[in-house]
């Protein structure tokens, strides 16, 4: 399903808020935001390395330096939808995060967290915010800012949402093993199951996830 215009001018204006947020969260990687025409992107950071038509969003576009670190850039309607960048691409967009703890003791507990097969991947995401980071045996690999959609990577082994285990479960958002988004969830967002779960309105059989 593609990202509407309106859908992302809804999402800038409406915050989530599920944690507790102790220090402020990135809002730009680089200058670059949700918004933002591609022409102001390349008038900043300059051509891109290449461009590719994307999946949800209309193309993406990476920019690399030397050594390999990257940034791409999604867009919708040829505004900026979704910014990533790898560590070490640039010392600018490097968070002070030198483990999940230091990012739980800035801004509280994620909304998300997917691990990968063996734990040494993992994923987490603030609803509220859009941000996104990503670990690699518990050093920082890379962050994100932009809107929160159902994903599951080839190697995803959990899933966790607000402090619940989905996956593997009866509730879990994808069927295992292929990761393909369920049907039943089509429609909604994790938002919206994050709210059912603090409704109490998704089941008994949930199993709350300690603390890491």
């Amino acid at each position: 399903m593609r990202l509407s215009h309106a859908w992302l001018l809804a999402f800038a204006a409406t915050s989530l808020g599920s944690g507790a947020i102790t220090a402020e969260q990135p809002n730009n990687i680089l200058g670059i935001q949700a918004g933002q025409t591609a022409a102001s992107v390349e008038a900043r950071l300059g051509a891109p390395l290449r461009c590719a038509p994307g999946a949800v969003v209309d193309r993406w576009c990476a920019w690399e330096n030397d050594w390999g670190a990257f940034l791409t850039v999604s867009y919708v309607d040829e505004q900026v939808t979704y910014v990533y960048v790898s560590h070490e691409y640039s010392g600018d967009t490097d968070l002070a995060l030198d483990s999940a703890d230091d990012m739980r003791s800035a801004w509280g507990r994620e909304d998300i967290r997917a691990v990968s097969a063996g734990g040494s991947r993992i994923r987490y995401t603030y609803l509220h915010s859009g941000l996104t980071v990503n670990f690699d045996d518990d050093e920082l690999a890379g962050y994100a800012i932009g809107p929160v959609t159902w994903r599951a990577s080839a190697t995803l082994s959990e899933y966790h949402l607000g402090g619940v285990q989905l996956c593997p479960s009866a509730h879990c958002p994808f069927q295992m093993p292929s990761r393909k988004l369920r049907p039943e969830f089509a429609s909604r967002s994790a938002a919206d199951l994050l709210a059912d779960i603090k409704n109490g309105t998704l089941g008994p059989v949930l199993q709350h996830t300690p603390e890491p």
